[in-house]
């Protein structure tokens, strides 16, 4: 069973690259997702225009990430565009994979 995404909340400081940014992949290429104070996802694009804009209250500021292993997209709450995908698929999808072998 895939997890449920808006129970997970990691520290935010962890997914901050040098440049002080909300990072869109940690090491391996793994996909992070954010939320906010009502668990609202967020992608890497807006968590980081949140913060810019708005270091004090903004609606959808970052409060805590995650990386999004397995699972459905998941789609970003602020701007409804950006689709996070997680690494490993959705294990609860009914599409096959079809392995072709040479002989």
């Amino acid at each position: 069973m895939a997890q449920d995404y808006r129970t997970t909340r990691w520290n935010l400081e962890q997914f901050r690259g040098e440049d002080g940014k909300l990072i869109h992949n940690v090491d391996g290429g793994y996909p992070v997702y954010y939320l906010d104070g009502e668990d609202n996802v967020l992608c890497p694009d807006c968590a980081n225009e949140s913060e810019a804009e708005n270091e004090a209250g903004h609606e959808y500021r970052p409060i805590a990430g995650d990386v999004h292993y397995e699972g459905p997209d998941i789609l970003c709450d602020q701007d409804n565009a950006h689709v996070i995908e997680s690494a490993y698929g959705d294990p609860d999808s009914k599409e096959e994979e079809i392995y072709v072998y040479d002989t």
